[in-house]
């Protein structure tokens, strides 16, 4: 009976199927019945009658049954009910982690209750950039940024509150917002502070990134990608026309979300294709080492995608 096939068809929605490895003597499963945790109770989500087919005098049930999951369901806790012709029942529990949409291939990597300062941070992580084994995140709430590192375990805090959403980490700089238009510097060495670039207040900064020397800034609003020295100066700015969301680079090219999916905007050509029309349910995405990260904002944590699953076109 545990040869149960549960797959993620949506971000909200669960498939609950019967392998067809299971052959009984008799049709003696009348009805399979799924039940959820709630916090307070187990209480109904879906029930079947189930089908059966015959194959070598043995009785194979067959049934497919898809349940809606709450946005934020981060893990389904559950039993799912096989009641017997006698009017017996067994219960057998299951869990599953609902990351696995759209990408099959997605791991999580982190859950923001198991992150540093849990009195300092909400149920979403806004932003989080990786400089070499030093991961650095932005929570959510108001709070300021953090840092973890993985060879030593320490925790460290770098701004203790602010409202900001974006970061961006290369070396030593730290950059951030403090609006939608405003970028501010903080250097990890010395602790100083520093205005960066105030844009107009049309602008609408969705995304951030730093990488040698060059800081790149996404406007949502009006789709255009502004490359900057550190000093805030403007070096170029890039129309994509594509109100894109999270800004991450990878080799030559620049790798952005929309609604279309996942699009690269190539540096030296400047041009902008659709890469994969899939994309993780995330205003963030990182690359770091062979894997995109990215912050489920909704079911509070951070996934990883092997980069072989990401790039179809590139």
């Amino acid at each position: 009976l545990r040869n149960i096939v549960i797959s993620q068809i949506a971000y909200d929605s669960l498939r609950f199927e019967q392998s067809a490895t299971l052959k009984l003597s008799c049709q003696d499963v009348q009805r399979i019945t799924i039940f959820q945790w709630n916090q307070y109770e187990f209480q109904e989500v879906g029930s079947i009658i189930p089908n059966y087919i015959r194959s070598d005098g043995k009785f194979i049930p067959q049934f497919s049954l898809t349940i809606h999951a709450p946005e934020d369901l981060f893990i389904f806790n559950g039993w799912i009910r096989y009641t017997l012709s006698d009017s017996s029942f067994i219960d057998l529990d299951t869990n599953f982690v609902l990351c696995k949409y759209p990408f099959e291939s997605a791991e999580v990597f982190w859950i923001k209750d198991d992150l540093p300062y849990p009195e300092k941070k909400s149920w979403h992580i806004d932003d989080f950039d990786f400089e070499g084994q030093r991961f650095f995140y932005r929570a959510g709430g108001g709070y300021g940024v953090y840092e973890v590192n993985f060879n030593t375990g320490e925790s460290k805090v770098w701004i203790d509150a602010v409202s900001h959403n974006l970061i961006a980490v290369d070396d030593r700089h730290l950059f951030y917002t403090i609006s939608n238009h405003e970028i501010q510097h903080m250097d990890l060495n010395s602790g100083q502070f520093r205005d960066v670039k105030t844009f107009s207040w049309e602008t609408e900064l969705n995304g951030l990134e730093a990488s040698n020397d060059t800081l790149y800034a996404l406007d949502y609003l009006y789709g255009v990608i502004y490359l900057l020295d550190y000093d805030g100066n403007v070096l170029d700015s890039i129309k994509t026309r594509i109100a894109g969301t999270g800004l991450t680079k990878f080799k030559e090219s620049l790798i952005f979300s929309s609604l279309e999916g996942l699009h690269a905007l190539n540096l030296k050509t400047r041009q902008v294709k659709l890469i994969n029309p899939k994309r993780p349910y995330s205003f963030i995405i990182r690359f770091h080492g062979n894997y995109l990260y990215y912050s489920d904002y909704d079911k509070g944590f951070i996934g990883q995608i092997p980069l072989q699953d990401i790039f179809q076109s590139m």
